[in-house]
């Protein structure tokens, strides 16, 4: 009699390949995002003739900044929104005091380069705050280690054994 014998251990189970990883660490969006936002443009799904669809790039009303202010921004956030950033464990008071440091800088670079930027005085708060929003959630993974610990329950592990049990005696012995 032959008894096949499976195990599964997994928590999330439709979450269960490498793949979500690459997935939750994907920061090109959040990135694409505020670039978007600082540009004016925004992307909208426009229907070809075979059916299918393309998205076609809109400005709506009008840049925040200049290209050369996008740039630089979003050069600035790509160091602090990445995949490596945010596997690392801080503490509540580590993220709180990093939060202040870039909530600082970022003021910093906006007041300072405004005008050589394309950017109004009366946009740099929203700017910020909307930069802010995206990088104090983002970074709020960083807490005590819980990102690389939502690791394990995201990975799937299966093991299979096939045992074989013998009925008789004399199909073990020999004679």
């Amino acid at each position: 009699m032959e008894q096949d014998t499976t195990q599964y251990m997994s928590t999330n189970q439709a979450f269960n390949s490498p793949n979500i990883i690459q997935f939750r660490l994907d920061t090109t969006e959040m990135i694409q995002n505020i670039q978007r936002f600082l540009s004016g443009e925004i992307y909208v799904p426009v229907p070809k003739p075979d059916g299918s669809t393309k998205w076609e790039k809109q400005i709506v009303g009008e840049s925040l900044a200049n290209k050369k202010g996008v740039q630089h921004i979003i050069n600035y956030l790509s160091g602090i929104i990445n995949p490596s950033v945010v596997q690392g464990n801080y503490t509540e008071d580590q993220y709180s005091d990093h939060i202040t440091r870039i909530h600082k800088s970022i003021t910093r670079q906006l007041l300072v380069n405004y005008h050589d930027w394309g950017m109004e005085n009366r946009d740099l708060e929203m700017i910020n705050d909307v930069i802010m929003n995206v990088i104090e959630t983002f970074l709020s993974r960083l807490i005590d280690n819980k990102e690389r610990e939502s690791y394990a329950t995201t990975m799937k592990t299966t093991e299979s054994s096939r045992v074989q049990e013998k009925s008789r005696l004399s199909d073990v012995l020999p004679m």
